[in-house]
């Protein structure tokens, strides 16, 4: 956010310039010229200090934030970690399509419900027409698999004909109920009814599950919202992300045999998280962890 500060104060300070230039060539009476120059230094003021107000608010936001995560951390047993690129390019759709340069903040991973689990912002990198990045932040809850599956998209009816446009094709199973709640999308006809049988349709018909699409891809089951986001909803987006992990069959799981993130086969040989700013989780009172809301 800073380069944006610097950039706003280097267009308010040229317009600045230009315009108390323009005096000299410009033959103003004194009536007039005064005012317009105290009025260009009140406008310029005004734009740089929006945009420090701007970059303040986001690094209060991510520091809140990253106190929130540290406590739920500390009060879970989970471990903490400032900022990652271990899951820059798992994960093939928006918003995790972009560049290189995308990292995560504020990362916390644990065992929740028997699934090993993680939770954090996702920074995309985006670059903006004026050469420029802009930074976008999404809040990602993922379960971990024991294997990498096919992608399967599960999107709420009420959320899917809002951007139906945007989606193609889509799956129906027997309840009636899930065919009018959710949204399937997979290429693979088979494998999804395969893992949309009775019990996990059972369970993504619980009010819980139905609040936000669930996305099956990269060895992972998880859940991303736009912004950053407190840890008031973390547990119940957990409580959903790890029974969907739980009800994937038997037999798909052995039909794909490359292991996953969630397999302890493949813990040794693949590190899950990039430790490139551990921090040890302070004593937070637990008010303070699920108070907040969400920030945007």
């Amino acid at each position: 956010m800073r380069h944006v500060v610097i950039r706003v104060a280097t267009g308010v300070g040229c317009v600045a310039f230009g315009l108390l230039a323009l005096l000299r060539f410009v033959d103003l009476p004194g009536d007039v010229a005064f005012p317009f120059v105290v009025g260009t230094l009140v406008v310029c003021g005004a734009l740089f200090l929006g945009s420090v107000a701007l970059c303040a608010y986001d690094v209060l936001g991510n520091e809140r934030q990253r106190r929130e995560h540290m406590a739920f951390a500390e009060l879970h047993g989970w471990r903490f970690f400032n900022r990652s690129n271990e899951f820059t390019g798992r994960f093939t759709l928006f918003p995790f399509d972009g560049r290189a340069e995308d990292y995560q903040l504020n990362i916390v991973r644990g065992e929740f419900a028997g699934a090993q689990c993680a939770a954090f912002t996702y920074v995309r990198v985006v670059q903006s027409e004026e050469g420029g990045e802009v930074l976008e932040p999404y809040q990602v809850v993922l379960a971990e698999l024991p294997v990498f599956l096919p992608r399967l998209e599960l999107v709420p009816e009420r959320i899917a004909h809002k951007i139906a446009a945007t989606l193609t094709g889509d799956l129906d199973v027997e309840s009636d109920d899930f065919n009018r709640s959710w949204r399937v999308i997979c290429d693979d006809r088979r494998y999804a009814h395969a893992v949309l049988h009775p019990r996990m349709i059972e369970r993504l018909l619980e009010s819980d599950a139905r609040r936000h699409s669930i996305l099956i891809e990269g060895g992972a089951v998880l859940m991303w919202r736009p912004g950053r986001r407190s840890t008031r909803s973390l547990a119940s987006r957990l409580a959903v992300l790890s029974a969907v992990a739980r009800r994937i069959p038997e037999h798909v799981v052995r039909e794909y045999r490359e292991p996953g993130p969630g397999n302890p086969r493949a813990l040794g040989e693949r590190h899950l998280i990039t430790p490139l700013g551990e921090a040890r989780a302070p004593r937070l009172a637990a008010f303070d962890i699920f108070d907040a809301g969400s920030y945007r």
